[in-house]
């Protein structure tokens, strides 16, 4: 089976990072929340870029 990803797939997988980003930074208890958060959101920002590549 071949699955082909277009960029309207990927901006929605940045997009959705980016929602869960803020959700768990909004309510991170410890540090290790707050990192998750940041890794998820420069990771959406990674694709958002490599879109307009």
């Amino acid at each position: 089976m071949n699955m082909d990803v277009c960029k309207t797939d990927i901006a929605l997988a940045a997009r959705l990072l980016s929602e869960a980003a803020d959700h768990i930074a909004a309510n991170a208890t410890s540090a290790k929340m707050t990192d998750k958060a940041r890794r998820m959101k420069r990771l959406s920002n990674k694709l958002l870029k490599k879109i307009e590549q």
